[in-house]
């Protein structure tokens, strides 16, 4: 080959290697999303979602209902009404977290906050790190990318209360949490996060659909009290519930039945109307009603017994049924 082809060969083989570098570099920059585009995406979705009202529900494992999340912006409400063990409602508000029995009464908790942090998108997209893309898929009728990136362990402990913290506790959150991630199916046209899932470190952990359609019902100003107080209450609730069962087993020593119904005037000659019970948490006069601090008396079979229940402000305080539990023994 001559020397004149040698040059131009090598001057055809740079350009056509300067061509491919310069492909290679674009594709790099502007056609390959690289890590930080993801942050971006998932930055840019949370503060869509944000915006907006959501939910979702899934199965729960032994409950007849499923159980059901509802967000709205900085709420957020857990429904678990088969739960055993544990509240059947659980609500955080901003940092503050309520749990309840009944959904109408709450009790001031701080781990209830901490319960719902895991079940809120908004919070999962918080404490992860170097995202990733994953590809992209159709979730119903949306075209969407996904996003995957690891949790940061760091990030999540320093969201938690100081009462939540300690050497220990942080070191076995960390290895529970290791090797953790969060993925999300972000609307390539809105920008709303559609689908996601926390999974485990062996990668298990299904899709979560979420509805924006259904409303959210999520109370901005819930009835609540601290957990201390409500306890302290309700003994003094069933101190003042032990008069009334008193007073009902006075009743029927000297009737021979127990009162049609349970009142200042119907059981006057053994308790001084004068001396009938306040509402531990109302001061009001107790009453028949469901509230806290009230109480609900029913008579059975025509006077020969009768039921006896005492509401605490997120359980019952005092039960007593004649039925099942036999004659009020009357002290002096």
């Amino acid at each position: 080959m001559s020397r004149v082809y040698k040059i131009t060969a090598l001057k055809i083989g740079a350009a056509a290697f300067s061509l491919a570098l310069f492909a290679s570099t674009l594709y790099a920059l502007v056609l390959r999303p690289d890590s930080n585009d993801a942050d971006k995406l998932l930055e840019e979705s949370l503060s869509v979602l944000a915006g907006l009202n959501f939910s979702y529900q899934g199965d729960c494992a032994g409950c007849s209902e499923p159980v059901r999340a509802e967000f709205v912006p900085g709420r957020s409400k857990l429904t678990s009404p088969d739960a055993r063990d544990d509240w059947a409602y659980t609500l955080a508000i901003g940092e503050r977290g309520y749990v309840s029995e009944n959904g109408r009464r709450w009790i001031e908790i701080d781990y209830a906050a901490v319960r719902m942090s895991f079940a809120d998108p908004r919070f999962l997209g918080s404490i992860v790190e170097r995202a990733r893309f994953a590809g992209d898929e159709v979730v119903n009728g949306r075209e969407t990318q996904i996003v995957d990136a690891p949790l940061d362990v760091n990030a999540f402990l320093e969201t938690l209360p100081a009462s939540f913290r300690s050497a220990e506790d942080d070191a076995s959150l960390r290895e529970a949490m290791e090797g953790a991630s969060a993925t999300f199916w972000i609307d390539q046209n809105d920008r709303r996060i559609v689908q996601f899932a926390l999974k485990s470190p062996d990668g298990d952990g299904l899709p979560i659909q979420l509805d924006f359609e259904t409303p959210a019902d999520v109370p901005a100003s819930p009835e609540s009290m601290p957990a201390d107080e409500a306890d302290r209450l309700g003994q003094e609730a069933e101190v003042r519930g032990t008069i009334l069962l008193q007073a009902i087993g006075r009743y029927y020593e000297l009737h021979g039945s127990y009162p049609s119904t349970l009142d200042p005037s119907t059981v006057a000659d053994v308790l001084d109307p004068m001396d009938w019970p306040a509402n531990a948490f109302t001061a009001s006069p107790m009453r028949n009603s469901t509230e806290a601090g009230d109480f609900e008396y029913v008579v059975l079979d025509g006077g020969a017994n009768c039921e006896l229940t005492v509401h605490s402000w997120y359980l019952v305080q005092m039960y007593y049924n004649s039925e099942r539990f036999g004659p009020i023994h009357v002290g002096p």
